[in-house]
């Protein structure tokens, strides 16, 4: 699990040990590539619809967070007023567009401030 707390990205795990674990001790992840998979494909339709709310609602659209998983992806976002039903439908019609485009995923590393200007 990913967290943002204090300008720092926390990656939160178990550690499975029996013992003494302190700092200065050497330790190896095993990521679940398999669920991770999962959780990418969700994180990513998460940038998707945040374009497509800020195409249709306007730029003022507000991400306030999320919930990514390996089954699904809640979206939390401000806006002024309720989205009405035709609205709604060019959003879905857009995230589904985008998706139907298959684009290849391109990503570098950057600080934080920069990644969330982009």
């Amino acid at each position: 699990d990913a967290q943002k707390y204090a300008g720092y990205v926390l990656h939160v795990g178990q550690v499975n040990t029996q013992g003494d674990l302190k700092v200065g001790d050497s330790v190896s992840v095993k990521v679940d590539f398999t669920r991770r998979s999962l959780v990418a494909k969700n994180h990513t339709a998460t940038h998707i619809l945040n374009f497509a709310l800020r195409s249709v609602l306007g730029t003022k659209v507000d991400q306030k967070g999320s919930l990514v998983d390996e089954g699904k992806l809640r979206f939390d976002f401000s806006h002024n007023k309720p989205v009405e039903l035709e609205e709604l439908r060019k959003i879905e019609e857009i995230c589904n567009l985008e998706i139907q485009k298959a684009n290849a995923i391109h990503y570098r590393d950057v600080a934080l401030k920069q990644a969330e200007a982009i």
